[in-house]
């Protein structure tokens, strides 16, 4: 029972830490973004030749170009929504009267923008997606808090800023002039200097570049897979998607694993390479990472919620296709 307490106290304390609040709260208020990216991914990609053709060829393809549309302007940027979900609850949670909110919300998408890799021309909507969930969340809590920072050290010496019969509004915004080009210059120091050091375009690169080096050693085997799912469920237990962020990792080396079978196969021979991509999906991520269908299974038999029935009936549909 001691040790329960103290799991569970331990578990309390996180709970309560302004961080984690405002990365639930931050994926909170954007699962409205994404149900409907998850309703239009499926919508343009369900696996039946027959609808494919049928989507691709009504209206001349009007139906398919309203789906990409709404898949990119939500699962094509969900960086972005987080980055501004997340900035915003940590002011809440700050809930300082005298700091202008707004500000950091700004501070933030700046200083994704700049660890994103905006000035490359490789930049695309890519960058702005899942992959870069990660970044969003270190932009958003860290931008934040350099923001409140600054805005408070020059908390004395706003008024010289101000804009004599300017409205109120006009000056808080002058206001946050200088806290947020600090915060911009700060971010923009530390991909310069991650750039220098390391040698790689930007600061995303370099987690990708991490987690490649650490599959690198070894054959494809059970610990490399065993490492795949846990990093990946560690990685959405802070609010970022593992999947996306390890996509790299699948592609190099699990993918593979399904053309050597198919080789094997059509040799006549019997496939050896267990641990591809198709089996991840079929029996380890079923309903999505941390094989969240057996949740939504015991959501929907067990639970007298109504909200949470509510959300386990939203989410089954999208689920079936391993969208979580």
């Amino acid at each position: 029972m001691k040790k329960k307490s103290k799991l569970q106290s331990l578990f309390g304390k996180l709970e309560h830490l302004i961080i984690v609040q405002s990365i639930r709260n931050g994926l909170i208020n954007i699962i409205p973004v994404l149900l409907i990216g998850a309703f239009s991914l499926i919508l343009k990609t369900f696996p039946v030749e027959a609808y494919q053709n049928a989507i691709a060829t009504f209206a001349g393809g009007f139906f398919l170009q309203v789906l990409n549309f709404i898949y990119s302007a939500t699962f094509g940027v969900l960086s972005l929504y987080m980055t501004f979900s997340i900035s915003r609850s940590y002011m809440e949670l700050k809930n300082d009267p005298d700091v202008v909110n707004t500000g950091a919300i700004f501070a933030s998408l700046i200083s994704f923008f700049i660890f994103a890799g905006a000035d490359l021309e490789s930049f695309n909507l890519g960058s702005m997606g899942p992959r870069s969930m990660f970044l969003a969340i270190i932009t958003a809590i860290g931008a934040s808090r350099l923001y409140i920072a600054f805005f408070r050290f020059f908390r004395n010496r706003r008024h010289k800023l101000y804009s004599r019969g300017a409205d109120r509004m006009f000056n808080r915004m002058l206001s946050t002039f200088v806290p947020i080009a600090l915060t911009a210059i700060v971010f923009a120091v530390i991909d310069a200097a991650v750039i220098y050091i390391f040698n790689i375009e930007s600061f995303r690169m370099l987690l990708a570049e991490a987690f490649d080096n650490l599959f690198s050693y070894g054959e494809v085997g059970f610990f490399k897979g065993f490492l795949f799912v846990l990093l990946s469920s560690v990685l959405w237990f802070f609010g970022i998607h593992g999947s996306d962020v390890l996509e790299g990792v699948m592609q190099t080396y699990f993918v593979p694993g399904l053309e050597a079978n198919q080789m094997a196969a059509s040799a006549g021979q019997v496939p050896q390479t267990i641990l591809n991509k198709q089996f991840f999906d079929c029996f380890v991520l079923m309903g999505g990472c941390g094989a969240t269908i057996c949740l939504l299974l015991a959501i929907l038999i067990f639970s007298r919620n109504r909200a949470r029935r509510g959300l386990g009936y939203a989410a089954a549909f999208p689920m079936i296709f391993n969208i979580n």
